[in-house]
Order: C-alpha cells, then sequence, then structure tokens
C-alpha cells in the first residue's frame, strides 16, 4: 500500500514533494500542543520566540496556528506577544 504525497507549489522550483499528507496532517496537531506548552511554561512570546522554543524552524507555521488559536479563543495577541487565556 502507498501512502499519499502531498505537492506544494514553490515560486522559483515549481512543484515539488513535501512529504505524505498523513504526515503533515498529524504534525499540525502537534505543533498547536507544544505552543500551548511553550505559552505554559514561559508566558507571553513572539512567534519568532515559540519557533525558538520548540525548535520549529517554519515561523510561518507558527503564526498560521496562533491564528487559528486566536480564532478559538485560546490564545490573545499583546503588542506582537501571544499568551493563553486565562480559563
Amino acid at each position: 500500500m502507498s501512502v499519499p504525497t502531498a505537492l506544494i507549489w514553490s515560486g522559483t522550483l515549481g512543484i515539488k514533494l513535501c512529504g505524505s499528507l498523513v504526515k503533515i496532517g498529524e504534525d499540525m496537531p502537534e505543533v498547536k500542543r507544544r505552543i500551548i506548552e511553550a505559552l505554559k511554561e514561559h508566558g507571553p512570546l513572539t512567534p519568532e520566540e515559540i519557533a525558538e522554543k520548540i525548535g520549529y524552524p517554519k515561523v510561518s507555521v507558527i503564526k498560521g496556528q496562533l491564528t487559528r488559536l486566536k480564532k478559538e479563543g485560546k490564545v490573545v495577541e499583546e503588542a506582537g506577544k501571544y499568551r493563553l487565556v486565562e480559563e
């Protein structure tokens, strides 16, 4: 059985293989969980600081996950830093 792969458009390179759809789908909840853990442990952080704390190289992915968390009401942004909403 073959695993479906994902293709992405890269402006200068055209289309390139970026991994399996299964792995990509599984990575996002893990990144979100690690963002939440970093904010719990360190308090308010910028997306760049979060990327550094969790060892994730793509700040754009961190920003996307923060946008989702913000829409879900789990984080708020203040002066460029994100913090968890107090429950």
